[in-house]
């Protein structure tokens, strides 16, 4: 049986997943201050799951999902990321906290495969925002979110290394090698 809302809790910050206004699975409810409050509806028809520990929810199944948790709110998986519930920023867990990693829009929040076939939490266009924590290896650089500039990484941030005015941040091939270029 999964708990309705007001279903009392002991632990602060852990997420269940319970039944929604239709009689779904598929409501995320937080716990605060003892009990249980939804917080956020899977889209569409998708069934709720919880792993890692309590602090995270699916969407979807078990091997096609889109994985939530809740800012400041605690985790346990160190460096492990989740999309917020509105899906326009990236959390990372980091020293027990969920916090806001990487800020999306225009584009959106989701799981996807990464350059080495891994399943890996980012923006659907791969971009940043200015000031966001840097996740990517030294020296590279990404586009921004709004593919208007070319950031690279200082002191664990992202920063503004090329402004392409008018033109747009995208990857070409030059010289047999793909790099970014305001074209």
């Amino acid at each position: 049986r999964y708990p309705d809302r007001g279903f009392a809790c002991d632990r602060t910050g852990s997420l269940l997943c319970g039944t929604s206004s239709a009689g779904a699975t598929n409501a995320a409810l937080y716990c605060d201050n003892g009990a249980y409050s939804k917080v956020f509806e899977c889209p569409g028809l998708q069934s709720c799951f919880v792993f890692q520990g309590n602090d995270e929810i699916g969407c979807g199944t078990t091997t096609n999902y889109t994985p939530y948790a809740k800012a400041n709110a605690p985790c346990g998986a160190e460096n492990a990321a989740g999309c917020s519930f509105a899906k326009d920023i990236v959390l990372i867990c980091i020293s027990g906290r969920w916090v806001e990693a990487i800020h999306c829009p225009p584009s959106n929040c989701d799981l996807l495969t990464n350059s080495v076939g891994q399943p890996s939490v980012q923006c659907a266009n791969g971009g940043y925002s200015v000031g966001d924590i840097c996740s990517f290896s030294g020296g590279g650089v990404v586009c921004s979110t709004d593919l208007t500039k070319i950031l690279s990484c200082s002191n664990g941030r992202t920063v503004v290394l090329r402004d392409c005015g008018s033109l747009h941040c995208a990857r070409v091939n030059q010289n047999g090698q793909t790099v970014l270029a305001c074209q």
